[in-house]
C-alpha cells in the first residue's frame, strides 16, 4: 500500500499513526497537493492523504484511509462500540481543529492582498473554541483504550 502524505499534514500524519498502531506496513509518498499532477488522478478532490491498495483500489480522506487500516489491523480497534457517539463527536472536534489550522495557515501563506482578516479571525475562533472545548475533556480523552479520540494529530 501507498500513502500520499505530505510534511505538515495532521490528515496524513493521523492515517500514518493508525498504520503505525496496527502494524501495517505502508509506503508514503510524500507530494504537494498544489503541484503535483498524479494527485488529481487519484483523488478529484486533489488533497491528501491519499491510500493506494495493493489491488490498485484507491481511498481519500483520512477518516475513510484511518477505518479502512483499523478493519485490517492488528490489535484492538480505535473505534470501538462502547461510547461510540461521544468519542466520535470528540473526535470530529479534534478534526476540525486540524482542519481549522490548516485553512488558517493556507491564509498566511497568500500574498497579502489576497488573505482575507474575516477568514483568519473565524479559523482562529473555531481553534480556540475547539482546543477548549477538549481541554474540559483532557481526563476522559486521556482514559481507557487507545480509539481514535485519543490518536495526536
Amino acid at each position: 500500500m501507498k500513502l500520499y502524505t505530505g510534511p505538515t499534514t495532521p490528515f496524513g500524519r493521523k492515517a500514518g499513526i493508525v498504520a503505525r498502531e496496527h502494524g501495517i506496513a505502508v509506503e508514503e509518498e510524500v507530494c504537494n497537493p498544489f503541484e503535483s499532477g498524479d494527485l488529481a488522478g487519484l483523488n478529484p478532490l486533489k488533497l491528501i492523504p491519499v491510500l493506494v491498495l495493493d489491488d490498485g483500489a484507491v481511498l481519500h480522506d483520512s477518516h475513510l484511509i484511518c477505518e479502512y487500516l483499523d478493519s485490517i489491523g492488528a490489535g484492538p480497534t480505535l473505534y470501538p462500540e462502547a461510547g461510540r457517539w461521544l468519542w466520535r463527536t470528540r473526535m470530529m472536534v479534534g478534526h476540525g481543529l486540524a482542519d481549522a489550522s490548516v485553512q488558517l495557515r493556507l491564509q498566511q501563506v497568500l500574498p497579502e492582498a489576497e488573505q482575507s482578516d474575516t477568514l483568519k479571525a473565524r479559523y482562529q475562533g473555531r481553534m480556540a473554541r475547539a482546543v477548549a472545548a477538549l481541554e474540559k475533556e483532557a481526563d476522559a480523552l486521556t482514559q481507557g483504550a487507545m480509539r481514535m479520540v485519543s490518536v495526536v494529530i
